[in-house]
């Protein structure tokens, strides 16, 4: 009888064999860039650590859906040290994500997070699910971080604000590998991706700026004081010198000046006899007024005439003296 008892376990044994939790159907884990960071998005290491990112792509060709998790993944030093996921995963713009899980036969690429001391050197990664089930696989070798202002930094990962460099800030976009991905809409000008439709230091083309009170619309500068007018990318008030009545329109020796008619012009005055033609340069003559002294004042009209030295009041058969001309220069 005990011999029969034992011939029964034996064919029950070869029937349904012991499979231990790592071994069936597998899981799948492989590992590239591997850098030092003080500070993985908003979450800063303390004064005696930093942070390491490790990118991963975990494979899983199980039946059961695979947790991402941090904590599920430790890393191995050379010093035989082992090193959990840090919860600053959750900060990183590729973190594998907390509640996060791998699909039956599906495969995801992410990123963990881990703490340690700066001079720790990474092997070896491993991740072990909740069943038992592991993966492994070795690490490449450490990139260092580079100081900056005083922290130390991964400037060729995903950080927005050191994307490639210290300070360089991407903008309207995404760092990759130290280089800025704009999102849709948006343009790289000079590092940065920004939207050249509202950017006023990039308004309509890379590098195309503007003073401090002008907007840019639709890609076209716009001052901000309806009263202003766009002159050469400077909000100006049409009785400026160099704008008088319109941009560019520039009076010299003169001075800008109200018109009759609400405007403005170049007035330019002088005790030479010349035209308003001539006073006027480039500019138009629209007013003249030269001016005579006798009993009273008197004024002679016309943008052609050169004033004579003396001429005679019409209305009072006085002999009057040239005093000055004034021009109105548009």
């Amino acid at each position: 009888m005990r011999q029969l008892a034992m011939m029964i376990l034996m064919l029950a044994c070869q029937s349904e064999p012991v499979v231990s939790p790592s071994e069936g159907r597998a899981l799948g884990l492989s590992t590239g860039r591997v850098a030092q960071t003080a500070r993985v998005g908003l979450a800063p290491a303390d004064a005696n650590s930093l942070f390491i990112t490790v990118e991963l792509t975990l494979e899983n060709q199980t039946a059961e859906p695979t947790p991402l998790a941090a904590a599920l993944f430790r890393m191995a030093t050379e010093g035989g040290l082992e090193v959990y996921g840090d919860p600053a995963t959750s900060f990183h713009p590729r973190g594998c994500q907390q509640t996060a899980a791998v699909s039956p036969g599906a495969t995801v690429s992410c990123v963990v997070v881990f703490r340690s001391a700066a001079s720790t050197v990474p092997s070896r990664l491993t991740y072990q699910r909740a069943d038992g089930r592991t993966a492994s696989a070795p690490l490449t070798p450490l990139i260092a971080c580079t100081s900056c202002d005083g922290q130390c930094l991964d400037l060729h990962g995903d950080d927005p604000n050191n994307c490639g460099g210290c300070g360089v800030t991407v903008g309207l976009g995404t760092c990759q590998d130290g280089l800025p991905i704009c999102r849709a809409g948006a343009s790289l000008c000079d590092g940065a991706c920004v939207d050249l439709e509202s950017d006023p230091e990039n308004c309509g083309s890379c590098g195309k700026s503007a003073d401090f009170n002008i907007a840019c619309e639709g890609g076209e500068f716009v001052c901000r004081d309806t009263s202003q007018q766009n002159c050469d990318s400077r909000c100006v008030s049409l009785y400026d010198q160099d704008n008088c009545g319109e941009c560019g329109r520039r009076c010299g020796d003169g001075v800008c000046g109200l018109t009759e008619d609400g405007g403005f012009a170049c007035r330019n005055q002088t005790t030479d006899r010349v035209s308003c033609d001539t006073l006027c340069g480039s500019l138009t003559c629209t007013r003249s007024d030269a001016q005579y002294l006798c009993a009273g004042y008197y004024y002679l009209h016309g943008c052609g005439i050169t004033p004579p030295e003396t001429t005679v009041n019409p209305s009072t058969g006085e002999t009057c003296t040239f005093s000055m001309i004034f021009c109105d220069c548009e």
